[in-house]
C-alpha cells in the first residue's frame, strides 16, 4: 500500500512535490525543499465503540473521497482520493472545492470536478491528480 503512494507521489515531483514521509498516520510533506509545519492527514479514522455498538469515522471533509460521503467503506483508493487532494491544495493552494457551508461543500465533492490546474509543470502533474480524485473509486491508481 505504501509502495503504491510512493508511486503516485513520484510522479508529482516535477509538481513541486520534493519529499514527503510515511502515509500512515501525521504526514509531513516539503515542498519545493521547505518544511512545512502543517500535518496532513490522508485518510478516514474509524473507531470501534463496542460498547455503544457503533462505528464512528472522523475525516477532513475538504479531503474526502465522494465514496466515503456516500456511507462507503473507506479504501486505499479512498486514500489515494485524499492524496489527490491534498496535492490540489499543496500546488494551487486551495482546496479543490470551496463553499461556504459543510452541505454545499458535500454537494460539490459528490457531483462537481475540481477546477483543472494550469501553468508550468501542469501538463504532467494535473492528469495524475485528476485520475487520482476520480469520482468513481476504479478510476483512481491502484
Amino acid at each position: 500500500m505504501r509502495t503504491k503512494f510512493w508511486l503516485l507521489a513520484v510522479g508529482l515531483v516535477g509538481c513541486n512535490w520534493t519529499e514527503f514521509d510515511d502515509l500512515e498516520g501525521d504526514t509531513w510533506i516539503s515542498v519545493q525543499g521547505q518544511p512545512n509545519d502543517d500535518s496532513t492527514d490522508f485518510g478516514v479514522a474509524l473507531t470501534d465503540q463496542s460498547d455503544a455498538h457503533t462505528k464512528t469515522a472522523a475525516f477532513t471533509y475538504q479531503h474526502v473521497a465522494p465514496e466515503v460521503l456516500n456511507g462507503q467503506t473507506a479504501t486505499a483508493r479512498s486514500d489515494i482520493y485524499s492524496l489527490g487532494s491534498t496535492a490540489y491544495q499543496l500546488i494551487s493552494g486551495q482546496t479543490p472545492f470551496r463553499a461556504p457551508t459543510i452541505t454545499g461543500l458535500i454537494d460539490q465533492i459528490l457531483t462537481q470536478e475540481p477546477q483543472p490546474l494550469v501553468g508550468p509543470g501542469m501538463a504532467l502533474c494535473w492528469p495524475i491528480i485528476a485520475q487520482a480524485m476520480a469520482k468513481d473509486p476504479l478510476r483512481r491508481q491502484e
